[in-house]
């Protein structure tokens, strides 16, 4: 463990007294802090490919998250914003889930594609920046690509 990983050092002394014997030991508590994100990155329904759902799909999602230097999630910078988009609404919106902070919920609409991105900026619309002070977080779009689905119900008629 390098110095710069050690943040906070407390010292908890521990005494066990048995009859004849007294044993005192000491136990040094390292509490690191989470590291700063240095980048971030967009995740379609769990994974970090481009995804596919069809027409019929719920619950999916997009999620922004933050990384730090080591390739960790961690905390989003202070200030964060997310907004969400989708650049064909006419086959899958996005919007903001109301409970965790940094998703978005896709809704398919139509069969066709579609490229679902995410801006970070802060209150007032600034960029948030990455540690260097210059560049912007930004996360790379995905393609999306709504599908038909499987047929609903299968149905046989005959005629006489």
């Amino acid at each position: 463990m390098s110095q710069e990983d050690i943040n906070e050092t407390d010292r908890v002394d521990v005494y066990l007294h048995l009859d004849a014997l007294t044993i005192n030991v000491n136990v040094n508590v390292c509490i690191n802090p989470p590291r700063p994100a240095v980048f971030a990155r967009l995740v379609l329904g769990g994974s970090n490919m481009a995804g596919q759902i069809t027409i019929d799909t719920v619950n999916e999602s997009a999620t922004v998250e933050f990384l730090d230097d080591h390739g960790d999630v961690t905390n989003a910078p202070n200030g964060a914003v997310v907004t969400f988009s989708s650049d064909n609404p006419a086959v899958l919106t996005i919007a903001p889930d109301p409970v965790v902070p940094y998703q978005g919920d896709v809704t398919p609409v139509a069969v066709g594609s579609a490229n679902v991105g995410a801006t970070i900026a802060d209150a007032n619309g600034n960029p948030i920046l990455e540690p260097d002070g210059v560049t912007p977080f930004a996360v790379a779009s995905a393609l999306v690509t709504v599908s038909p689905g499987p047929a609903a119900t299968a149905e046989l008629v005959l005629s006489v």
